[in-house]
């Protein structure tokens, strides 16, 4: 296995994780120990990789100038051929309950020739609970000369007690980028042809994870050079084919049903719904300047983000809410209304409103009480009717009808469906003051305050 064969045996041989090495090193040249460490993060980032390289350094007995171990002593090349008498390690998932840890206990009362000892406990989430209560006496003793690794993918579930006397480290999933470096470093020693885009399409496929990638490398190989063409075979990633659905099923759904029938032979619906959601999200991003490389992904990337523009975020949206990622004929369904949405017309972003119009709505609905959108214009007064020339007054008056108008509707419309109110009963609508010339005598009142204002 690759990820074996080409376990990093020096800090300098870990890709990233950069924080985590300078504090392990600055341990390592003051001599400070602590009783235990915990590495915690996601499978196959490299935890247990490093507490190993600690725990070498630690017993090594001519470092190098970086803290790494030498691994030429007699100390490192026991190490290595697992028969160090100072170094144990376990692994939690068969050998966490009690008896396997006082068994543990017990051992170290023994003289070695080594001046230190060191328990690496991988998987150590799944100690038993009286395990990890039998660890916490010798965490109180505080004796320097015997050191605790734990190397956990759940750290939060080892004991609080426990964690609270350790220095913990969180390793993070490597970036992509480094992921790819480690398969062209394996790809360089194994003296294997390597496409890089072919790379890139074996880290898509598995994430970011070391382990995973090399073992997808191995698989490839063994069809031959490290191509795009070898990859969908070993691996059941078709980018193309997922671009091609992308790309036509705004307009031709023959086409991407097709594409569709196609991808259900080749690859889980879920990984189907998985790859089409990233491609969408890495369109948006390449449109904001975000770059994938210039081969052949980011070309596709650039033409869904031509074909989709601002859509691509709404159909994200739709694809992610849906809580069915792994069932086919909903799947073939979710193409249909995609298509029909996109026929429709109703991915389009709708036209906002002029700023004018975004200010006087408010302000607005403020005057009526009702939400922006569907307020309704404040009534004039005779009044400020009488100060209006003519068309101006009918142009008010008319408006103001017609935002009352389009408020009964929306009021009156879940009434009527519901029955609950009856008929609709006719608008009275006399006295409008626009079907009515105002005398001058009323003007002059006006003018004295005489009339009182009358609301339509």
């Amino acid at each position: 296995m690759f990820g074996v064969e080409f376990r990093p045996l020096t800090f300098g041989d870990v890709l990233g994780l950069d924080d985590a090495k300078d504090i392990l090193r600055r341990i390592l040249h003051t001599g400070d120990y602590d009783a235990g460490y915990i590495f915690g993060g996601s499978h196959a980032t490299g935890k247990t990789t490093l507490g190993r390289i600690f725990a070498r350094a630690v017993l090594c007995e001519h470092r190098r100038e970086d803290m790494s171990p030498c691994n030429e002593c007699k100390s490192c090349r026991d190490f290595l051929a697992e028969r160090n008498p100072g170094y144990i390690e376990i692994d939690a998932a068969n050998q966490g309950t009690k008896d396997n840890i006082q068994a543990i206990k017990d051992s170290l009362r023994y003289e070695t020739l080594s001046s230190r000892k060191i328990i690496l406990v991988d998987e150590a989430h799944d100690i038993s609970e009286a395990g990890k209560d039998a660890l916490l006496i010798p965490r109180e003793r505080g004796d320097k000369s015997v050191l605790f690794i734990f190397c956990t993918t759940e750290p939060e579930k080892m004991h609080n007690t426990l964690r609270s006397r350790c220095m913990e480290f969180a390793i993070q999933d490597p970036s992509e980028a480094l992921v790819r470096q480690k398969l062209e470093i394996i790809c360089g020693a194994k003296k294997l042809p390597s496409d890089r885009e072919a790379l890139e399409d074996i880290v898509r496929s598995v994430g970011r994870h070391y382990r995973d990638a090399e073992n997808k490398l191995r698989q490839v190989s063994l069809l031959g050079d490290i191509s795009r063409e070898n990859v969908k075979k070993a691996v059941s990633l078709y980018v193309d084919e997922a671009a091609g659905l992308l790309l036509t099923l705004p307009d031709d759904l023959g086409r991407a049903l097709k594409f569709a029938d196609y991808l259900v032979l080749k690859m889980s619906v879920h990984r189907i719904y998985s790859l089409v959601v990233r491609m969408l999200v890495d369109s948006v991003k390449a449109s904001n300047g975000v770059t994938f490389g210039e081969g052949q992904y980011q070309e596709l990337l650039r033409a869904i983000s031509r074909r989709y523009g601002a859509m691509a975020y709404e159909v994200v949206d739709y694809l992610v809410s849906k809580n069915r990622l792994n069932d086919q004929q909903m799947f073939q369904s979710d193409l249909l209304v995609l298509h029909y949405r996109f026929r429709k017309g109703s991915f389009v972003p709708k036209e906002q409103p002029s700023a004018a119009r975004a200010a006087e709505e408010p302000r607005q609905a403020a005057a009526v009480g009702t939400a922006p959108g569907t307020a309704a214009l404040k009534a004039p007064t005779v009044t400020e009717l009488s100060r209006m020339p003519d068309g101006k007054r009918e142009d008010v008056v008319r408006e103001y009808k017609e935002s009352r108008r389009r408020q009964r509707v929306d009021e009156r419309v879940p009434e009527r469906v519901s029955g609950a109110w009856g008929p609709e009963k006719k608008e009275n609508t006399e006295e409008l003051i626009h079907r009515r010339p105002v005398s001058k005598a009323e003007l002059e009142r006006v003018l004295k305050g005489t009339l009182d204002e009358k609301r339509i």
